[in-house]
């Protein structure tokens, strides 16, 4: 092989030379280039961040502004569940379904085929109950809560010793609305069996089958049967059960549903709702139904302007489950405990 000349080979380092110092130039632009993309990557990035976060912000801020009204505009008593449109239209088929139990309960104890016909050794006869009558007493409830716990966190990446870690601080605030609507209607028992027989409610809650009937037949029985009554009746009495003067039942249904919302950002330094157990937006809505049944003597009738009033034991019965029920419910909330 023919070697090169010295001129040839000068020639050739020259030429690598300059291919390296080339190449190092267009490194060179190229990191430039690649450091300036960077820093305009980063500042479009950050400002992005910024961006959205105000975004995120006011839909949040929006957002519990709207869930905050909750608890501070009076509550509706109805709910997307209940059986009728209007809270008029429900209430009056809260009391014909009641009424419709009542009737259908009297009925059941006359005419009940265990102890028909009346007999010294089937009892005493029922006929009393026509000359009683009941008393309904309801409770309708609405409570509605909202809370909104915005929180922010702060922490030190760089920090030094005996410097602090992280700092954070939050805000609580909350509103409560309660709507209450109470009711009393009075029944004469003989008044309500010259009506046409009624089909039992199939609904849920208060407009589910409530077991009246099975309430007075429970009372009916104890009057009936001669080892209960005081002196087994040698003759059928019909004018008093006896042993009863009055009888009662309270029925309450509490429903409870709510919610929580709760969006988190998270930077180098700070943190935006940080997860502590708290939601930042939360609602609570509580339903209440109560109903008190009380039945008893009527002591005076109905007339063209008044309702019949029943016997003073057992207005007294009534007037004691609506003082109780309003001293559980204000205990339970002062408490914040399910019924």
């Amino acid at each position: 092989m023919q070697a090169n000349s010295p001129g040839e080979n000068a020639r050739a380092a020259g030429i690598l030379a300059q291919i390296y110092i080339d190449s190092s130039k267009k490194t060179l632009a190229v990191n430039v280039l690649d450091e300036a993309r960077c820093k305009s990557r980063r500042w479009g990035v950050e400002r992005m961040k910024k961006i959205k976060f105000a975004h995120l912000l006011l839909i949040s801020v929006s957002l519990a502004v709207a869930g905050c009204t909750g608890g501070l505009t009076t509550p509706e008593l109805r709910d997307f569940f209940d059986a009728e449109p209007t809270q008029e239209a429900d209430e009056n088929l809260i009391l014909n379904e009641i009424r419709c139990e009542i009737r259908t309960g009297v009925e059941n104890a006359l005419y009940d085929k265990r102890f028909n016909p009346p007999t010294s050794t089937t009892g005493k006869s029922p006929d009393w109950l026509l000359k009683w009558g009941a008393k309904v007493s309801y409770v309708l409830t609405g409570d509605d809560k909202a809370s909104l716990n915005p929180g922010v966190s702060w922490e030190n990446p760089f920090r030094k010793m005996n410097t602090f870690v992280s700092l954070a601080f939050g805000v609580q605030s909350s509103a409560e609305s309660t709507r209450k609507e109470t009711g009393a209607v009075t029944y004469a028992f003989s008044d309500l069996l010259k009506q046409q027989p009624c089909n039992p409610p199939k609904g849920i809650l208060i407009h589910s089958d409530l077991k009246i009937p099975e309430f007075i037949s429970d009372k009916v029985f104890i009057t009936r049967v001669p080892g209960t009554v005081p002196t087994a009746p040698r003759t059928i009495d019909t004018s008093t059960p006896q042993i009863l003067n009055a009888a009662s039942e309270e029925i309450t249904f509490v429903v409870i549903y709510g919610g929580n919302f709760t969006p988190s950002w998270k930077f180098v330094r700070i943190s935006v709702n940080p997860s502590m157990g708290t939601p930042l937006l939360s609602g609570t809505r509580t339903k209440t139904q109560y109903a008190s049944i009380t039945l008893g003597p009527i002591e005076k009738p109905a007339d063209s302007v008044n309702a019949p009033r029943l016997s003073g034991p057992a207005e007294t019965i009534d007037s004691a489950n609506l003082i109780g029920h309003a001293v559980s419910t204000a205990i339970q909330n002062s408490l914040n405990i399910l019924p």
